[in-house]
């Protein structure tokens, strides 16, 4: 046993009552000593740095037979100083390199290729000396599918303007059920109706107010100044600044596609149509270029609006907005506001976004909004692809906002950058992460009938990290919702809690649920996991999680399960047990992998085979 501080000034005290009085003085002046090293080595200890770990950045790909993981930067490593950890199994006997190893260095440029006959869940390198010691990792959702030919395969490796290889047009290959029917606008509250002719209109004869095809905002404001219903002919309105619309005031197109309003402004982008008064109805139009609406007043209803970063030259846009539909609660709370049968398609922003200014540090809510059959394609293509964030979903309905009474019904999300349908999880946060504000509220948030399909497939930014199909965290209803195919998980869930997923269904995403980071009081009822690419769920760090009817057909698998709890990339932080649940799995396929890891407290597991 090593002895204390304490000890040793004891035993020196001790001694020295023998001694005479220079002999004293010399032991004290050692003892002094002796304790200032003693401090020192503990103040070194706790302030030195653990050792760093090379700087280095790799790119996985994987094709029916092997993982690749391209060194596209940073610190070149000897190929003895690292071990290759394929889910937690050391490899590196059977790993070789393309071109060969020069000198017997893995550098920039060179591709480690790994043998595999099964699913993979992860990749480590770990330094030789010490498996705790994390190099890096790569998980199945960040892997790139480089097998030739293959619809959703991508060029390896992918540089930041990669596309996939599938079709890059999503069609509206799902129709929900019959929706609802929209709530009333407010065409009453504007008396009378004047027309607006564009320059290329099929009779521009007779309309009241005519454009030149120039600043053609000018001509339609002057018309809804009139304070009357303003009904937009067939053709190309060409704008360069804002369309303003008064309160209780109409603009209508002549349909979707007959009615076209292009916005570019090479100076300043941000020229959106601007709902900031209420009891105002817009539809029957498309927005093209630049253009997008933004809303930050009550009682709005925004009906059949197509809205695309295409312009009519086939030119993608730069969009200045948050949302192609963006809902902003600007100092004041929002209510009332209603979306139908609007799409955002091809779009370098958030399809539909809903936001706060947090500049004052006053919470607002959104409250009373629904989205009814509005689909969201083709949004985002990150920076390199002339995109205003690497983090663009098709459905961003919570951020800075307190979101209240929130329904989403039948609604598509296709082929998005991150994610398809993404709430954020409660932290009001600056740019460096610092908390300015309360958490979020959350209340009573339905999605029903919606279908989620091949988000995140295109993302090349390597910090990419929901591309899911649903992000959803509190006080929410998912009721026969689908997630197809997304290259994460179909369901995400992180610091969740009362969340309810029911008849809900994955298919061929990497996994099916995910739950993670101190999430509790999670229910899927009679859901299912069809042919998850890794785990049909996959949990840790949560209490009261419930499944009930769950149902899992051949998941792949991967590190000996079929569903996975309590592990997390062994991340001290977040690898934590799942507690006080229960587990009710009937599985279909699997093979001889187990159906869940029966790991945790207070767990029950009711497994049928």
């Amino acid at each position: 046993m090593t002895p204390s501080i304490q000890d040793i000034l004891t035993d020196l005290r001790s001694a020295a009552g023998t001694l005479p009085p220079m002999a004293k003085a010399f032991l004290v002046a050692v003892a002094v000593m002796l304790l200032l090293a003693v401090l020192a080595g503990v103040v070194l200890l706790g302030l030195a740095p653990a050792p760093a770990t090379p700087p280095l950045n790799l790119t996985a790909g994987y094709d029916a037979g092997s993982i690749h993981l391209y060194h596209s930067g940073g610190t070149a490593l000897s190929n003895r100083s690292f071990l290759v950890l394929v889910d937690g199994v050391d490899q590196t006997k059977n790993v070789t390199y393309a071109p060969p190893l020069q000198n017997g260095t893995f550098g920039p440029g060179s591709t480690m290729i790994i043998p595999v006959t099964a699913p993979v869940q992860g990749v480590s390198l770990v330094t030789a000396d010490s498996h705790r010691t994390i190099i890096q990792s790569a998980y199945a959702e960040d892997f790139v599918l480089i097998t030739p030919g293959a619809p959703w395969s991508m060029p390896f490796p992918p540089q930041p303007g990669s596309t996939v290889q599938g079709v890059q047009e999503p069609p509206h290959s799902y129709t929900p059920p019959t929706s609802p029917t929209p709530s009333a606008g407010f065409d009453t509250a504007a008396p009378g109706t004047v027309t607006v002719a564009a320059a290329n209109s099929a009779d521009p004869g007779k309309a009241q107010f005519r454009c030149t095809g120039t600043d053609d905002q000018v001509v339609i404001n002057k018309a809804l100044a009139t304070g009357a219903s303003v009904q937009l002919m067939d053709g190309t309105f060409h704008c360069s600044g804002r369309i303003v619309l008064p309160t209780r005031s109409v603009l209508a197109g002549a349909g979707t596609f007959q009615t076209i309003i292009e916005v570019k402004n090479s100076t300043d982008g941000y020229q959106p149509i601007d709902v900031s008064k209420p009891y105002v109805t817009l539809r029957g139009f498309s927005l093209a270029g630049q253009g997008f609406i933004r809303i930050s007043a009550s009682h709005v209803r925004v009906r059949d609006v197509y809205a695309t970063s295409l312009g009519t030259d086939g030119v993608r846009y730069r969009s200045a907005g948050n949302g192609m539909f963006f809902v902003w609660a600007d100092r004041q709370d929002l209510s009332d506001i209603e979306f139908y049968n609007c799409t955002a398609y091809d779009c370098t922003t958030h399809g539909f976004n809903m936001n706060q200014n947090f500049a004052d540090r006053v919470p607002h809510a959104i409250q009373n909004t629904r989205f009814v059959f509005c689909y969201a394609a083709l949004c985002g293509y990150g920076e390199a692809g002339n995109s205003r964030s690497e983090w663009t979903t098709g459905f961003d309905l919570q951020e800075m906002n307190d979101l209240v009474d929130c329904q989403v019904i039948n609604c598509i999300a296709d082929n998005n950058w991150e994610s398809g349908f993404h709430f954020e999880p409660g932290d009001r946060v600056d740019d460096a992460g610092k908390e300015i504000g309360p958490a979020t509220r959350t209340v009573g948030v339905v999605l029903q009938n919606c279908l989620s399909q091949n988000n995140g497939y295109r993302n090349t930014n390597p910090a990419h990290y929901f591309m899911a199909g649903y992000y959803v965290h509190k006080n929410t209803v998912l009721t026969s919702c689908r997630a197809v195919h997304n290259r994460n998980a179909g369901f995400f869930v992180q610091g969740g809690s009362n969340l309810t997923f029911e008849g809900c269904r994955d298919e061929l995403s990497t996994y099916g649920w995910q739950v993670i980071k101190s999430s509790s009081r999670i229910t899927l009822s009679n859901c299912t996991a069809d042919h998850s690419r890794i785990w049909s769920l996959w949990a840790s760090s949560t209490d009261n999680l419930t499944l009930k009817g769950f149902t899992q057909v051949s998941p792949g698998g991967a590190r000996g399960t079929l569903a996975m709890l309590g592990w997390y990339r062994d991340e001290k932080k977040y690898q934590k047990p799942v507690t006080h649940s229960s587990f009710e799995i009937r599985t279909e396929g699997g093979g001889s992998l187990s159906a869940i890891t029966q790991k945790g407290d207070g767990n029950r597991y009711t497994l049928t085979p």
